[in-house]
């Protein structure tokens, strides 16, 4: 009988100790940052939710990667319906419409972008 009671006095109070030491992880936490503070009033601007990219076409003299791919994608097939589709959308608009868009393209090919360069790893070992 005085164990019982013993291991309920135990349970209680390993019970309690537990939550002590959440409750004093949360409040660490909470002063530090790691997590937001429930009664702070200085709540962040989300960002928007949707792109703010411009939909207009380049005026740069040079093509964008992406028009030369277009190009090239729409000289290897040669089909005037592909030109209906939304994806073939931004290379209608550089062309100037789909009556121009063959021409608009040899010219593309012919001066492919500048390639990006891409880093190189280090060979070396770390310092």
């Amino acid at each position: 009988m005085i164990q019982l009671a013993l291991a309920k006095i135990f349970t209680v109070k390993a019970a309690i100790a537990a939550c002590i030491a959440l409750a004093g992880g949360v409040a660490v936490a909470t002063t530090t940052g790691i997590i937001p503070d429930p009664l702070d009033t200085d709540v962040p601007t989300p960002a928007p939710a949707h792109s703010t990219r411009s939909t207009e076409p380049s005026t740069s003299d040079s093509p964008t990667a992406a028009l030369y791919g277009l190009c090239t994608a729409y000289l290897a097939a040669a089909q005037p319906s592909m030109l209906d589709t939304p994806a073939y959308g931004p290379l209608v608009a550089a062309a100037g419409g789909k009556d121009h868009v063959t021409t608009y393209c040899t010219g593309v090919t012919a001066n492919p972008p500048a390639a990006t360069p891409t880093p190189s790893h280090p060979t070396g070992a770390p310092t």
